[in-house]
């Protein structure tokens, strides 16, 4: 009688601990899907911030491209003339 009731006791225990372990695992995985969806919006944003800049450097380098062909073109027709 007292084994069994022994042995009720620990099965009582490390069901205890199972489910505590249980418990901390998904508690563990919500904080880390959190973590990982906080990361990517950071990612995300900064991905966007970097494209904007460059292609705002693209737009300024194709108008000083673009303003220099004008010039040569210029320079051509006066040449020519």
């Amino acid at each position: 009688q007292e084994r069994s009731e022994n042995i009720e006791d620990l099965v009582s225990e490390l069901e205890l601990a199972y489910n505590s372990v249980e418990d901390q695992f998904k508690e563990q995985e919500e904080a880390i899907r959190v973590q990982n969806e906080e990361m990517m919006a950071q990612v995300m944003e900064q991905y966007n911030q970097m494209s904007i800049t460059m292609e705002e450097e693209k737009k300024a380098k194709l108008e000083q491209l673009y303003d220099k062909i004008v010039s040569f073109q210029e320079n051509i027709d006066s040449a020519k003339a």
